[in-house]
């Protein structure tokens, strides 16, 4: 694990993380997330409302307004914690 308390250099970066089967943990807004990869689908866990999304593909999350989170539109504003 890659403890990391910053941000990503792009939103490239942040999606190639994730579609080699890493987890990011990360903060936004005052809420605490895990973002991966499982079994052939992309899961994001809010630890803050216990809330868990799936999804079909990495284009459907990055479309997808979900949790208040758009990630096209925020992930310069991701304060990561970690990478696994």
């Amino acid at each position: 694990m890659y403890a990391m308390n910053r941000q990503l250099k792009s939103l490239n970066l942040l999606i190639e993380i994730i579609e080699k089967g890493h987890s990011i943990d990360f903060e936004f807004n005052g809420n605490r997330y895990c973002f991966s990869s499982v079994n052939d689908e992309y899961v994001l866990i809010n630890y803050t409302t216990k809330n868990e999304l799936h999804f079909n593909s990495i284009d459907e999350v990055m479309e997808v307004e979900s949790d208040g989170l758009n990630f096209q539109k925020i992930w310069k504003k991701l304060k990561i914690l970690s990478i696994r």
